[in-house]
């Protein structure tokens, strides 16, 4: 066994890789980066529901625009356009989701 090899089979001479951007790590504006990434948003449960306040028709892309933090003429000319593509299939999407997803709460709506 060559004795300039550890017991992983690597050799000791090269740097780990912390130990390579530790001699930069004090130097002003050097930026390392680190394996943990971003930190982590914090996840909420989505929730349909129809806006009080941002009403067009029965609030459905207005509490959806919400939700998703978008525009909600966006959302609108999106669900309108999609709407004569589908040959009115997602009009009965937006009925079903009028039906069936509640107001939102009136202190979240006076918030907005």
């Amino acid at each position: 066994m060559d004795t300039t090899e550890n017991r992983t089979g690597t050799d000791p001479t090269t740097p780990e890789i912390g130990e390579a951007a530790a001699p930069y790590a004090a130097s002003p504006g050097v930026a390392v980066l680190s394996a943990a990434g971003p930190p982590a948003r914090e996840r909420r449960r989505f929730t349909l529901r129809r806006s009080r306040t941002d009403v067009m028709l029965g609030g459905v892309c207005g509490g959806l625009a919400g939700e998703l933090e978008i525009d909600p003429a966006l959302l609108r000319i999106a669900t309108v356009t999609l709407t004569l593509f589908t040959g009115g299939g997602l009009a009965l999407v937006y009925l079903a989701a009028w039906i069936l997803a509640p107001r939102e709460d009136p202190a979240v709506g006076a918030a907005v």
